[in-house]
């Protein structure tokens, strides 16, 4: 499998993220499993100069999590 493919489908990706631990936001916990399943498209997030947008990483502010998710489900492909 491609380096740049996620490993897993969106709806598990989802899955993962409803079972929140207590110890992160729901922001950081949703781009910690970004990161673990799709390390390209984390990095990809997390860079403001490669989407040219500031709404749509998550893990610093959880108010963004609905752009994060839109943004992440129009672009998966498993």
């Amino acid at each position: 499998m491609s380096k740049d493919k996620p490993k897993i489908s969106f709806d598990d990706f989802i899955s993962l993220t409803k079972q929140k631990t207590n110890e992160l936001r729901k922001g950081q916990h949703i781009m910690n499993i970004l990161y673990s399943v799709w390390e390209q498209e984390y990095k990809r997030l997390s860079s403001v100069h490669y989407y040219d947008r500031t709404d749509i990483d998550c893990f610093y502010n959880d108010n963004l999590i609905p752009n994060t998710l839109e943004h992440l489900e129009e672009i998966w492909k498993y």
